[in-house]
C-alpha cells in the first residue's frame, strides 16, 4: 500500500499534466517511493534521453524565499538541518541518505514523463542559507545498471544474508575484506553453454529483464517490484536472436544486441491512475509508483 491515496495520486497526476499542457513541462521533486513532493521552479534545465543510455539531467532551483526564508524544497532536498558542510570541499552537502527524483512532465500523457535520481546535489548561498540548489540526476534507465542480469535466474530464491569478512580469495591474498560485508550466495554459470536466452528480440530482452528483476526481488524478499517490464503486444518478426546471460549487469549484458537489433529500451515513471498495462502474467493496476519498463522496435509509435 502506498502512502498516497488513489485520489490524492489522482490530484497530483493531473495537475502535473495541466501545468505540462499550459506551460510545455512540469517539474516535480519526488520522494524514493515516486511520489510527488513538490513542484520547480527551475532555471538552467538541460535533460536529454538518447535509447540505451543513462542520460542526465541538470537544472538550478531557487530556493531563497526572501532574506528569511528558504524555499522547503532545500529542506526535501539537503535534510531538515539543511545540510551539513563538507569537510574537504566546505560545500553544502545532503545531511540525509534519502532517495529523491526529479520527474519532467510532458504534455502528451504517462509516456511523456521522464524520471531521473537524484545525485549528490550542491547549494550556492550566504550565511543566511542557500540561494540556490544545483541538481545533477541519472536517468532511471540506469536502474538497469544496478540490476545483475543472473545466468540461472531460477535457482535465486529466498536464502539468508550474512555478514563476511573474507572469501576464498584470502588463501592467496592473505588479506580479508576492509570492511564487513553482508553477502547470500547465489548460483552463477561456470561455462557458455546452455545459459543463454533464445527468441525474437523484443521478446527476449523483455524476458532476461523480467526473469532478473524476479530473481533479485526473490533474493531480497521484496513484497513489491520497483521496475515492471510492459508487455504489451508489438510487432517482432525478427528471426531468432540469442542472448548470453552472464552474471553482469542488465545494462551490460543487454545494450549491444538491443542496439544490433534495433531494440528500444527505456524506464520511464508510471503513477497510479495512468492505466492498466500488460505484465507477463496478468495487468499491472497497484496503488504505488514502479518503474515501467519499454521495449520495444526502434521507431514504433508509443502506446499509452
Amino acid at each position: 500500500m502506498g502512502a498516497l491515496t488513489r485520489q490524492e495520486w489522482s490530484y497530483r497526476r493531473l495537475h502535473a499534466l495541466q501545468v505540462a499542457q499550459d506551460t510545455g513541462q512540469w517539474v516535480g521533486l519526488c520522494n524514493g517511493e515516486g511520489e510527488p513532493v513538490a513542484d520547480l521552479a527551475v532555471t538552467g534545465l538541460d535533460a536529454t534521453v538518447t535509447n540505451l543510455d543513462t542520460a542526465e539531467l541538470s537544472l538550478t532551483i531557487p530556493t531563497a524565499v526572501d532574506e528569511k526564508l528558504t524555499s522547503p524544497v532545500a529542506e526535501l532536498i539537503f535534510g531538515d538541518s539543511l545540510g551539513r558542510q563538507d569537510e574537504q570541499t566546505s560545500a553544502l552537502v545532503p545531511a540525509t541518505d534519502r532517495t529523491m527524483m526529479i520527474v519532467v512532465q510532458g504534455p502528451g500523457g504517462s509516456l511523456d514523463r521522464e524520471g531521473y535520481l537524484v545525485d549528490i546535489p550542491g547549494a550556492v548561498g550566504d550565511a543566511l542559507g542557500p540561494l540556490s540548489v544545483d541538481v545533477q540526476a541519472t536517468h532511471m534507465n540506469e536502474l538497469l545498471n544496478w540490476c545483475p542480469c543472473p545466468s540461472v535466474p531460477g535457482t535465486w530464491g529466498d536464502v539468508e544474508f550474512t555478514q563476511w569478512r573474507e572469501d576464498a580469495s584470502k588463501a592467496e591474498s592473505g588479506k580479508g575484506y576492509a570492511q564487513p560485508r553482508t553477502l547470500a550466495p547465489v548460483q552463477e554459470a561456470t561455462m557458455f553453454y546452455g545459459h543463454t536466452s533464445k527468441g525474437p528480440a523484443v521478446e527476449t530482452i523483455r524476458r532476461i529483464i523480467q526473469d532478473s528483476l524476479d530473481a533479485v526481488g526473490r533474493l531480497h524478499g521484496f513484497d513489491r517490484p520497483h521496475l515492471v517490464v510492459d508487455w504489451t503486444p508489438t510487432p517482432d518478426t525478427d528471426t531468432e536472436v540469442v542472448i548470453n546471460r552472464d552474471d553482469r549487469t542488465l545494462w551490460e549484458v543487454l545494450a549491444e544486441p538491443a542496439l544490433l537489433f534495433g531494440v528500444s529500451v527505456q524506464v520511464v515513471p508510471w503513477w497510479p491512475g495512468d492505466g492498466e498495462f500488460p505484465t507477463r502474467t496478468g495487468q499491472w493496476d497497484e496503488d504505488y509508483a514502479v518503474g515501467r519498463v519499454i521495449v520495444k522496435k526502434i521507431g514504433e509509435p508509443l502506446w499509452q
